[in-house]
């Protein structure tokens, strides 16, 4: 990305995942941008290596953005965090910093290994961060069929000159 497309609690959220050594993958609108489409998203939509080890770094920082789900308590951190995450879905966050969202089981994705290896990166000053590969966003975009994610591929398609 060499525009500075990001607003800043899109990349707040990142470099606080990134400093924690959280390992994840950039989904959604942010990937859009990444991949030649600049456009408006209200979240930062990331999915995350599965692992527990990973899930309770993940959990801290969700703790330190005094992250909460819509309507809930603030999430109690660490383990019992990780473990609630671990059991897949797609929790929403409001955090300080703003909306994240959590995909850990993403329509039409790979498994995460093949997520992550097929991720390119993108460089955000001194901040590196994978986001997923065009042909995986078109997969996902595809599987979730939302208004959003038709209106993406298509322009993501005239950006890139794909005419599939």
């Amino acid at each position: 990305m060499s525009e500075r497309a990001l607003e800043s609690d899109h990349e707040a959220h990142l470099r606080a995942l990134s400093n924690a050594g959280v390992d994840f993958v950039v989904i959604g609108g942010i990937a859009v941008m990444a991949h030649g489409f600049v456009r408006a998203t209200a979240d930062t939509d990331i999915t995350a290596n599965p692992e527990m080890g990973n899930l309770e770094r993940l959990s801290g920082v969700l703790f330190e953005l005094e992250a909460v789900l819509p309507g809930a308590d603030p999430l109690a951190g660490d383990p019992a965090g990780a473990r609630s995450l671990s059991f897949g879905g797609n929790p929403r966050f409001e955090t300080k910093l703003g909306r994240l969202h959590i995909v850990q089981s993403p329509a039409g994705a790979p498994s995460y290994k093949a997520l992550a290896e097929r991720a390119i990166e993108v460089h955000l000053d001194d901040l590196r961060i994978r986001v997923c590969a065009y042909a995986d966003l078109v997969e996902m975009k595809k599987a979730t069929g939302r208004d959003q994610d038709r209106l993406d591929l298509a322009a993501l398609r005239e950006a890139r000159g794909d005419p599939s």
